[in-house]
């Protein structure tokens, strides 16, 4: 059967900043157990290197080069890591110490000696809200893209303008690894039996069969034979008929 740690491994990174190496060890053996990455540092000159590279950070308030708070309140004003999750860990557990370390930047304070399931409690919070933060700011980014595939649609009358706007901001809409989005946007003329090409997906495949082309793309137009059977004809006008 499997056991409880086996259920709640975890994903990411913790960066533990912590002067005491008994209790670094016990911060690192705990974590691990539950399937995080583990990195130590012992002052705050080396947290500050390292918290780039960690998802999370567990924080001593009391270190040899300085007080803690103070690299809360750096950590808050650096842009690419003011969302980074930091919980301190203290000998002082009291309401106002509480407050003043979530004033200068902490998202949750834990009292030493901490119970390590409550530790682990927080930490995996701190892991779920993070994702769903980055879940939202993706779906913003969509819906932005969204509006201004609206703006484009209401605002573009010419046809190939119109295609090759749309093409471009597809990808922004559902992503760059879409599967879907490599091809030619093209028109169909079946009383002059010609297909004329109005954008294409700015991809590797479609770059290679553009140069294969004698022409620029917007002009370029391709033959093709009528159908010549009752097959063939129902596949190119989707119409049922009869023989």
């Amino acid at each position: 059967m499997t056991n409880d740690v086996e259920r709640t491994r975890e994903n990411g990174r913790v960066l533990v900043v912590e002067d005491n190496p008994g209790i670094a060890e016990v911060l690192r053996g705990l974590l691990e157990t539950r399937g995080y990455q583990v990195d130590l540092a012992g002052s705050l000159a080396e947290g500050l290197r390292k918290i780039r590279s960690a998802d999370l950070t567990l924080l001593d308030v009391i270190l040899p080069d300085g007080n803690a708070l103070d690299l809360c309140r750096l950590v808050r004003a650096t842009p690419e890591l003011s969302r980074h999750p930091i919980i301190l860990l203290s000998a002082r557990g009291s309401a106002s110490d509480r407050a003043r370390g979530l004033k200068a930047g902490a998202d949750d304070y834990l009292a030493k000696p901490f119970d390590a399931e409550e530790l682990l409690a927080r930490v995996r919070t701190l892991f779920h809200t993070r994702r769903i933060e980055a879940d939202l700011r993706q779906h913003a980014r969509q819906l932005s893209a969204l509006r201004h595939l609206t703006t484009i649609l209401v605002n573009t009358v010419e046809v190939a303008g119109l295609a090759q706007r749309i093409t471009d901001a597809v990808p922004e809409v559902f992503g760059p690894d879409s599967s879907f989005i490599g091809g030619l946007l093209c028109s169909v003329d079946t009383a002059t039996g010609s297909m004329r090409v109005h954008a294409m997906t700015d991809v590797p495949v479609t770059r290679a069969a553009a140069k294969l082309l004698d022409r620029p793309l917007q002009g370029y137009e391709s033959r093709f034979d009528p159908p010549a059977n009752l097959l063939q004809k129902v596949a190119l006008t989707g119409v049922p008929q009869e023989s």
